[in-house]
């Protein structure tokens, strides 16, 4: 009963126990249904995996999607070949990863170096790579010359020259003008 529910087409159910042709053909039935069924799994797997490279803009993501949508299914590529590639990028992703630890710490400290004022800074610690190991954007007397600028910084803010310059710039000119009003009298 079950059997003639499973194969409602094509094979005797009577014949079944006693002819090989029809085994034969009940397991290739099964392993065509269930061939089908795990193929339709993994392209439900392969969308997915799809749909969440395509949310990514990395190069990295790019070289996944390409890879998706050239290598995996194509005939031309060996299963083998499919795998060292897919083993490539898992170890490329393992290794990003491994990093994002640390450019989160250089993201966090550059946005502490923005927020004291030195926007350029920060962003040249962001954007530029550590070529040598000597690096110019911090260099080993950094703290020293960060205090020096923001000393300097505070003695012009609170020094009085500019200002006297600027009252004592008034006063000539005042000066010149009241001259010239009392010979004019």
């Amino acid at each position: 009963e079950e059997i003639i529910e499973l194969f409602p087409h094509g094979i005797d159910v009577a014949k079944l126990s006693k002819n090989k042709s029809e085994i034969e053909k009940a397991i290739q039935a099964i392993e065509l249904n269930t061939s089908r069924i795990s193929l339709g799994g993994q392209r439900l797997k392969l969308q997915d995996l799809t749909d969440k490279v395509r949310q990514s803009d990395g190069a990295i993501s790019k070289k996944i999607r390409i890879f998706i949508e050239n290598a995996i299914g194509n005939p031309l590529h060996s299963s083998d070949v499919v795998i060292q590639e897919w083993q490539g990028f898992i170890a490329e992703l393992d290794r990003l990863s491994k990093l994002s630890i640390y450019l989160n710490d250089v993201e966090n400290i550059a946005e502490k170096i923005a927020d004291s004022g030195a926007s350029q800074w920060a962003e040249d610690l962001k954007t530029e790579p550590l070529l040598a190991t000597d690096d110019e954007l911090t260099p080993v007397d950094w703290y020293e010359s960060w205090q020096w600028k923001r000393r300097a910084q505070y003695l012009r803010e609170i020094d009085g020259r500019e200002q006297l310059k600027k009252l004592s710039s008034k006063r000539s000119q005042l000066d010149h003008d009241l001259k010239r009003t009392f010979s004019g009298l």
